[in-house]
């Protein structure tokens, strides 16, 4: 049924097209002069009958003869063209579009797809659907591309019935043979039946999606609970953390303080020890020089009283000399102890509360979490630190020392040995003896770190000499000038395989570990970044990367940014070739510069250092030197 259908609708389209479009092409074609290809203009007729348009003089002049009907002809059929000839509208196929299925060559876009013919149909060929009688029962419907969808496969046939039992559509020859004694019934009726369903399915979800929404809101609330109870906690940590810092270093303010007094109180008393054998040697060679000088006498008498007045020595005050050498080791192991217990104090906080249920074990479970906030973790707070139990944990209290060892109590109370409020580390040659025992009454130093620098020779004043380390370079770099210059290579380099050398970053870290206050700076050009890392930072993965983890505060100098744990900050000033970086160890402050004529802030960083930096160098393209300021 379907293909004579699709027959008779190619038969009479054909037809209609041919009377409509055809018929008048071959008609001009007919009257359309064999030389210009043109309609005849001013026809005029050959001898043997051919018509041809009178523009042309020959010599000699053929005899020529007007065509009066044709003349007439033409410009009538000119008339006709004009007023009942439609404008042709092309409405072409394109992407997304259902083509239709009777148009030859480039084919037009199908406005109309018929259900019997299974078919689509562009406005010319779809006609005969509204003139002929034949397709008045066909079902017409917007234009659909998955037509074929609804012809069975096996049967070749439409899908008019529905199989409940199966849940599909299928043809009627199919209910007969595949489906044969299941539950069928027509497409129409099950479209009513399941229609009765859709509004109360629609329902459902509705009160499905509020509840989700409801949900969701709630969980939207949640996440501010949870970033608000993580910023403060950030801040009073922060905050502990600071002032713990402040105190140890105020505390190691002491302790150097502590090593200076001791070395001047040790070297006085070597001093007298060195200044009475020096007098005593100075006596037994006078008493030598006379002895001398009587073996040339010729007096016996006065060799003789004289003899026995030098011979005589006086008993030596220093029959040996045994200092026992100044040993500081007693310190070392008294900041070594402070350290272990600061260590355990510090790890107390962790492994003393519950810890978290892991998102395996969540979903092991079978039950949904509280949306309730977890308990933040337990800080040690402002009280705890300026309590008297948390302060005493800070002092290690060795055994009462003997002397002239060093004494091991003055982690205790340091400020019982201070004696210049001039200096917070005194030199390390005393510049006047002091007395063997001096009274140490004066109050402790306050701890006074210096101020930031601000112009380039305020900087220099803290310059160190940095050199790259070779175990960590990357293959695809090369170390030069006394591995202070990196460059990217083109080719993988022939290194030997190192535990710290990085593997999938294209970058290197410094051989020295920086501490206290330092400043150096970089010469750069092409690809490169500038940064300052942990010596713990990974060797390997995406994570390795400068800026790219908390490990690490990395200046990217060709895109001007700054990246820290893979945040980003765009920077607003523009950057020179040369930058230069100073660290405040103690502070916890970083801060980058572009030197040229005058020293521009790029980024400053205000944090707690927990470990020992080292600078690092990122080079994709081009190079990277250290400044030699030295």
């Amino acid at each position: 049924m379907s293909a004579e259908c699709v027959s008779t609708v190619d038969e009479l389209a054909n037809s209609w097209l041919s009377l409509r479009i055809k018929m008048p092409q071959l008609d001009r074609e007919k009257l359309c002069c064999s030389i210009c290809l043109d309609l005849l203009k001013d026809p005029v007729t050959l001898p043997c009958g051919h018509s041809y348009c009178g523009r042309k003089t020959f010599i000699p002049r053929p005899v020529l003869g007007k065509n009066t009907m044709l003349a007439e002809l033409v410009e009538e059929l000119k008339k006709t063209e004009l007023q009942a000839a439609p404008p042709v509208h092309h409405n072409y196929a394109g992407p997304g579009d259902v083509p239709c299925d009777f148009c030859t060559g480039r084919k037009q876009r199908a406005t109309k797809s018929c259900l019997q013919c299974l078919a689509s149909y562009c406005d010319d060929h779809l006609q005969p659907h509204y003139d002929s009688q034949a397709f008045q029962s066909h079902k017409l419907v917007e234009a659909s591309a998955n037509l074929q969808e609804k012809i069975c496969s096996l049967h070749n046939k439409v899908k008019k019935v529905f199989c409940r039992s199966d849940k599909q559509c299928i043809c009627y020859l199919c209910s007969i043979s595949e489906h044969k004694g299941h539950d069928v019934m027509s497409l129409a009726a099950e479209r009513a039946e399941r229609q009765t369903e859709l509004d109360p399915c629609r329902q459902n979800i509705q009160r499905r999606i509020q509840d989700l929404e409801q949900d969701l809101m709630v969980l939207q609330k949640q996440v501010g609970v949870i970033r608000s109870s993580a910023d403060e906690a950030a801040r009073n940590s922060q905050t502990v953390f600071s002032q713990l810092a402040q105190l140890i270093a105020r505390r190691s303010s002491e302790v150097q303080q502590q090593i200076r007094i001791q070395q001047e109180t040790e070297t006085c008393r070597v001093k007298e020890l060195e200044e009475k054998v020096q007098n005593e040697i100075a006596e037994l060679k006078k008493k030598d020089w006379e002895l001398k000088q009587l073996s040339y006498t010729e007096d016996h008498h006065h060799f003789l009283l004289t003899f026995y007045l030098l011979s005589a020595l006086g008993k030596s005050t220093h029959t040996s000399v045994n200092v026992p050498p100044s040993s500081f080791e007693e310190v070392t192991a008294a900041v070594s102890q402070l350290k272990d217990k600061l260590q355990d104090l510090l790890s107390q906080g962790w492994t003393q509360g519950e810890a978290p249920l892991r998102p395996a074990e969540l979903e092991g479970s079978g039950t949904q979490p509280h949306m309730v906030p977890p308990p933040p973790p337990s800080f040690i707070t402002k009280e705890e630190v300026k309590s008297a139990a948390f302060q005493q944990q800070l002092r290690v209290v060795p055994p009462p020392p003997a002397p002239p060892s060093f004494p091991k109590s003055f982690l205790k109370q340091p400020q019982q040995h201070l004696v210049s409020p001039t200096s917070s580390v005194p030199p390390a040659e005393p510049t006047a003896l002091a007395p063997p025992h001096p009274a140490l009454v004066t109050p402790p130093l306050p701890f006074a770190p210096p101020a930031e620098p601000k112009t380039r020779n305020e900087f220099l004043q803290y310059m160190c000499p940095i050199t790259l380390d070779p175990n960590t370079v990357s293959k695809w770099l090369s170390l030069s000038e006394g591995n202070r210059k990196v460059t990217y290579m083109k080719k993988e380099q022939s290194y030997p395989d190192h535990p710290e050398r990085f593997s999938d970053s294209l970058q290197v870290l410094s051989k020295e570990a920086l501490s206290g206050w330092c400043y150096w700076e970089v010469k750069w050009s092409k690809f490169v970044a500038i940064a300052v890392a942990y010596k713990s930072i990974s060797r390997t993965g995406s994570e390795s990367g400068f800026g790219f983890n908390d490990k690490s505060w990395a200046l990217w100098c060709h895109n001007n940014e700054f990246r820290y744990d893979s945040t980003t900050t765009f920077l607003q000033v523009s950057q020179s070739s040369k930058i230069g970086v100073y660290m405040d160890q103690s502070a916890g402050i970083l801060s980058f510069h572009s030197v040229s004529d005058s020293m521009t802030l790029l980024q400053k960083v205000e944090t707690t250092f927990t470990e020992p930096l080292h600078v690092g160098l990122w080079v994709c393209s081009g190079s990277a030197k250290l400044v030699q300021l030295l």
